[in-house]
């Protein structure tokens, strides 16, 4: 979704997972620069108790609108070269879950992870609290960290 294939292919690839009994997705708001959500949203949408959604967020992406999103890859590129590896700020997180939610199309996401953050984002108690209450608000069921360094998955465990 998002890499250039058509709605056609994406509905037969989910109809197949589907009927081989796959009801989990994994995505990101990055992948596609959003346009995974936004497909997976519309072909699950009819379905939504079927799907087990994980979404991730945190890498340097650019979502601008409508015809404005040719440049959506060169500018996230630009941020990846200036050397930006992590790019989500506590004040930016619950605006962050409220866009997965409506380009996913649902109430509530499933899995929520913080995508390859340093350990010093997890370890900020701010962030924690968002994440803390958007599960006690019904907004995401479960949250975590999509990551492989130690520190960050200790610090994860502590939330």
């Amino acid at each position: 979704m998002g890499s250039g294939r058509s709605k056609r292919d994406a509905e037969a690839l989910l109809g197949a997972a589907r009927d081989c009994g796959v009801n989990f997705i994994d995505t990101a708001d990055t992948y596609g620069f959003t346009a995974a959500e936004r497909g997976i949203g519309e072909l699950t949408a009819s379905d939504p108790d079927r799907w087990v959604i994980a979404t991730k967020t945190g890498l340097p992406t650019v979502d601008l609108p409508g015809p404005f999103r040719v440049a959506n890859q060169p500018l996230k590129k630009a941020r990846q070269l200036r050397g930006q590896t992590f790019a989500l700020e506590a004040k930016q997180l619950r605006r962050t879950i409220d866009r997965s939610l409506r380009r996913l199309r649902r109430e509530r996401i499933e899995v929520f992870l913080l995508h390859l953050p340093p350990a010093r984002v997890v370890n900020d108690d701010e962030i924690g609290g968002i994440l803390q209450d958007a599960r006690s608000a019904g907004m995401i069921a479960e949250f975590g960290v999509s990551s492989n360094d130690l520190a960050t998955i200790q610090a994860a465990h502590r939330l």
